[in-house]
């Protein structure tokens, strides 16, 4: 069956242009094409989901950096704490802090309050910093591994492949592989905590 994308690539085909037509008709080059097609064949033509796809390839980018990881979830775990803390410190102060009319406990609440708002602030700062700098590690990683496969293709691959192309690959794909992986293990896996601790506090 032919679907509308050929019919597309096939209208605007070009000899001269070929990458054009690709783009027009499949929003990627012929080289992506080719080798996300070499890709399914060497899977044998099996079909995963790229939540699955991303996890296969995310284990062992992530397995060095195992103690940062602790790391993080340490301070991932400390910022949960914090935000589940505040609603019933706010329950505390109304029923509690307020209705007793003690000036004293009510500056032992700020202050303790204050404190746990300036520790929270540090945490986040040393979490951030832990974040970026393990990231920016699994991209050079990453960079490291494709210039080693790009090495060991065959000259005929060369000869046909554009150097924007391969750069694109090296910089612009990688920063959103990067970016990919630091949503899942960072952003995504916080955010599921955080509603599994708010559902078992509520």
């Amino acid at each position: 069956d032919v679907c509308s994308s050929d019919l597309d690539y096939l209208t605007a085909y070009d000899p001269d242009r070929r990458d054009r037509s690709a783009i027009a008709a499949f929003h990627r080059p012929i080289g992506a094409l080719e080798e996300s097609w070499l890709t399914t064949l060497r899977r044998g033509g099996t079909r995963s989901t790229p939540f699955r796809l991303l996890f296969r390839y995310l284990v062992p980018l992530l397995r060095p950096h195992l103690w940062r990881q602790l790391e993080i979830a340490g301070y991932m775990a400390f910022g949960i704490a914090f935000g589940l803390i505040l609603p019933l410190a706010m329950k505390y102060l109304v029923d509690v802090v307020l209705p007793g009319g003690s000036v004293r406990t009510l500056l032992i609440f700020i202050g303790v309050l204050f404190v746990l708002y300036v520790l929270d602030a540090a945490v986040d700062v040393r979490r951030n910093y832990v974040n970026s700098r393990m990231y920016q590690r699994i991209l050079v990683d990453l960079q490291t591994q494709m210039f080693s496969h790009l090495q060991h293709l065959p000259h005929g691959f060369f000869a046909t492949a554009k150097v924007g192309d391969l750069m694109s690959r090296l910089t612009a794909d990688m920063g959103a592989v990067q970016q990919a992986i630091a949503t899942f293990a960072g952003m995504g896996i916080y955010l599921a905590v955080s509603a599994v601790a708010a559902a078992v506090t509520l």
